[in-house]
């Protein structure tokens, strides 16, 4: 539909977009070291100081967005949707918690439209579609906040792809409940949006393992081909890395018969 659990795995290029203040305080020393744990694939490690930096300061909002952002993390990455249910279950006060609370914050919108991404796995098309047009809502805010900022221009590439990818009977709740298609929706916008993305965080797997699947969309082989081997060669950042890695060899391979 228009958001799949895959398409959610992002991972460290959301926390590693962070600005941390240089300031060396005991709540921005528990944050960056929290941001460390989640790069090392340790989220519980990651939670336990973020709550720890919540205790010393609650209002912080580093702390408080990166807990929400971890947590959905989490929520989308169960094997199966009751146990996703009941992760976000935790999860979503959490980011309405941050956005309430700091409006003013592009990283609040972020994390808003990301928990909308997240509950979209969960329901039925019409409840999909439903979320999807708040959810482009708090991405354009975001933006218009932070105008680079890397996970927004990430949603904003997959909320793009998902509705120029609908089967005909989505295309056909989306008339009913929208009164037709979002202007602009391509896959070429897609590839723009994840253009974006991929200059902000240039070694994030999943943005160039996207990026390659809607080049492909697009008929343009050589071009993913080009960036799925150059993309092969980064860092793993990120627990769903390795599996990306292997998305983007079997991309290649498909492409090379």
């Amino acid at each position: 539909m228009v958001i799949t659990p895959r398409s959610l795995r992002f991972a460290a290029f959301l926390l590693l977009s962070l600005s941390i203040p240089p300031l060396a305080t005991p709540v921005r020393e528990l944050v960056s070291c929290a941001r460390k744990l989640y790069e090392a694939q340790d989220d519980s490690g990651a939670l336990r100081l973020l709550r720890e930096a919540r205790k010393v300061s609650p209002d912080d909002l580093e702390a408080r967005w990166q807990e929400a952002f971890v947590l959905l993390a989490q929520a989308n990455r169960q094997p199966d949707k009751e146990l996703r249910r009941q992760a976000f279950a935790v999860a979503s006060p959490k980011a309405d918690s941050v956005l309430r609370l700091h409006p003013e914050s592009a990283d609040a919108w972020f994390v808003g439209a990301l928990s909308l991404g997240v509950e979209s796995t969960l329901g039925w098309p019409r409840r999909k579609i439903a979320l999807s047009k708040e959810m482009r809502l708090r991405i354009a805010k975001c933006l218009s906040i932070a105008p680079e900022h890397p996970g927004a221009w990430f949603l904003l590439g997959r909320w793009h792809e998902g509705f120029a990818t609908l089967n005909p009977f989505e295309k056909g709740l989306v008339n009913l409940l929208l009164g037709g298609m979002p202007p602009g929706v391509s896959l070429d916008s897609a590839r723009i949006a994840l253009e974006r993305s991929s200059a902000g965080r240039p070694e994030d797997l999943q943005i160039q393992l996207d990026l390659v699947r809607v080049l492909v969309r697009l008929g343009q082989p050589q071009r993913a081909r080009m960036l799925a081997q150059h993309a092969i060669g980064f860092p793993l950042l990120s627990s769903g890395d390795r599996d990306n890695r292997r998305a983007l060899v079997e991309i290649l391979r498909s492409l090379e018969s």
